[in-house]
């Protein structure tokens, strides 16, 4: 047995069938035996382990501890620098984090001269998603894959534009499918199908647009528009405009009793109103709260001649011109 000569370190090396062993202790007692701690093998495999008794691997290195290199370390590993992990020439080379256990999920970067540049996760041997560039193809992008790694899902092209469906997006974001926004009450849908370009609310909820941080149209879900800042509060009409507008070309209407109002929003209800009916060809009317008609101007299709009227239907004439401008008065007027 070994014993302390002084209370100093002791060192030990020796060779043992082509194995190089060195041992260390710490200070002790002078004339005391010496616990030998084993810390660093060499074997005659060109294995070595250090900070433990075990063998090393085959030309391979084993640790019992922390390694630093270029700084102290904190970790199992600490680097200070670059570091770069690459395998020889013509062959590929991957780099696994895992937990322990079997089963436990990890995470794979590939470098590939032939199938795959990706950051893979893997389950189970078996991969679920990925981010890199598959095929080799690092040219055109980074791409995005799940369902394994050749189920490509999302594109960021090499020229900045993102494309979700698609492979090769011609537009800054570009989506092969349908775009949802959800906020747990109201959906809202971007869609193109069939031709056709889809774009609103597919719950009960209305659509409304803004500029400038403001609201200027909503089309409500019963498909009324309101236009304005502030928009008209909801009503029966169709189409409800809170300031003035415009036609540069014809205005319609296509019922058959159809008509166009212009009336004030104070309580008089002051109104102008140009209708046609089936009865008579063209009728432009003044009505004032819920009074009837007070004059009307319009022709019947019967006759073609121009009325004067005091209600809608044309029926109390005051005055009356044919075509062929015959005046008639009524016997009311003096």
């Amino acid at each position: 047995s070994w014993t302390y000569i002084d209370s100093d370190f002791a060192t030990q090396y020796f060779q043992q069938n082509g194995t190089h062993i060195w041992n260390t202790i710490t200070s002790g007692t002078a004339n005391q035996p010496i616990s030998w701690t084993q810390s660093m093998i060499l074997g005659s495999n060109s294995g070595l382990s250090i900070g433990t008794g075990s063998a090393a691997p085959s030309q391979g290195l084993l640790v019992q501890g922390n390694v630093g290199i270029g700084a102290s370390p904190s970790y199992k590993l600490d680097v200070l620098g670059n570091t770069r992990v690459y395998g020889s020439s013509g062959s590929d080379v991957s780099f696994i984090i895992q937990s322990q256990g079997s089963s436990a999920p990890y995470l794979i970067l590939n470098g590939s001269i032939s199938s795959y540049n990706l950051l893979r996760f893997q389950l189970n041997g078996t991969d679920h998603a990925g981010i890199g560039a598959f095929n080799g193809d690092i040219t055109n992008g980074l791409s995005f894959y799940t369902n394994g790694i050749s189920s490509e899902r999302m594109r960021i092209t090499s020229g900045g534009n993102v494309g979700i469906g698609t492979a090769s997006p011609s537009r800054t974001f570009q989506v092969n499918g349908y775009i949802s926004s959800f906020d747990g009450t109201t959906n809202t849908e971007i869609i193109s199908s069939g031709g056709v370009g889809y774009f609103g609310t597919s719950t009960n909820h209305p659509l409304v647009l803004q500029t400038n941080n403001s609201e200027r149209m909503r089309i409500t879900s019963g498909g009324r528009v309101l236009i304005g800042t502030p928009p008209p509060a909801e009503s029966t009409f169709t189409l409800d405009v809170n300031g003035t507008g415009r036609f540069s070309g014809e205005l319609f209407t296509s019922l058959s009793n159809g008509a166009i109002r212009l009336r004030d929003n104070g309580t008089a209800q002051v109104e102008v109103n140009i209708r046609h009916s089936s009865t008579r060809n063209g009728v432009l009317s003044f009505t004032q709260e819920a009074v009837a008609d007070r004059w009307a101007i319009g022709t019947k299709p019967s006759d073609g001649t121009l009325y004067f009227s005091a209600n809608f239907d044309l029926s109390t004439p005051r005055l009356t011109l044919t075509n062929a401008g015959a005046a008639t008065f009524s016997s009311l007027l003096t």
